[in-house]
C-alpha cells in the first residue's frame, strides 16, 4: 500500500497551478520535473512556470498519473492507521 503525502499533492497542485512551483521547488519540485526531462529555471517567471507544467503534462506516463491519482492519505490495518507523516 502506497500512502499520499506532501511531494505527490505537490505535483498535483502544480499541474493545476504552475503558479505552485515555488513552493514545490523547496521540496524537490525541479528536482523531479529534471527526472521526467523537463528543465526549468531556478526562478522562472510565470510564463516559463506554465510552460514547464506543459512539458511535465506530456512527459508524465499515464500510469504515473494514475499511480497518484490512486494514492491514499491512509489506511487501517487491524487496529493499526498508516498515514505520511503525523496525524492529530
Amino acid at each position: 500500500m502506497f500512502i499520499k503525502g506532501n511531494h505527490e499533492t505537490l505535483v498535483g497542485d502544480f499541474l493545476r497551478n504552475p503558479a505552485t512551483l515555488p513552493a514545490w521547488r523547496s521540496l524537490g519540485g525541479l528536482e523531479t520535473l529534471a527526472s521526467y526531462g523537463v528543465m526549468c529555471a531556478l526562478n522562472p517567471e510565470s510564463a516559463a512556470q506554465i510552460e514547464a507544467a506543459q512539458a511535465f503534462r506530456e512527459a508524465l506516463p499515464q500510469s504515473h498519473v494514475d499511480f497518484l491519482t490512486r494514492l491514499r492519505l491512509c489506511f487501517t490495518l487491524d487496529d493499526l492507521l498508516f498515514v505520511h507523516a503525523g496525524l492529530r
